[in-house]
């Protein structure tokens, strides 16, 4: 929105969850570049393995035209499940100031 390029890094799992979530707050084809799991339990090691293995996505989102990530990057992890239900919910408990 600022035309500051950025890279989101999130596990797997949480891929259409996060994708849900930028959607609500209007980062419709927000580059998620996606590393198998987590990095919190993982020695310093493995995550220097996963950083690697993934470089090459977080230069393409950083310096590729933001109208082609858009197109790239929309609905790629897009589920009719839970996630978005549960983006949905809470978007509309904060507007409601339930929150």
């Amino acid at each position: 929105m600022l035309g500051l390029p950025v890279a989101t890094i999130v596990s797997e799992e949480f891929a259409a969850l996060s994708e849900a979530s930028a959607r609500e707050h209007g980062y419709d084809g927000l580059p998620l570049v996606t590393v198998p799991q987590a990095f919190d339990r993982l020695a310093e090691e493995a995550v220097r393995g996963l950083a690697t293995q993934v470089a090459g996505d977080v230069i393409h989102a950083l310096t590729s035209p933001a109208d082609a990530l858009r197109e790239e990057f929309r609905d790629r992890w897009h589920t009719s499940g839970g996630h978005t239900v549960v983006c949905n919910v809470r978007a509309t408990l904060d507007r409601a100031g339930a929150r």
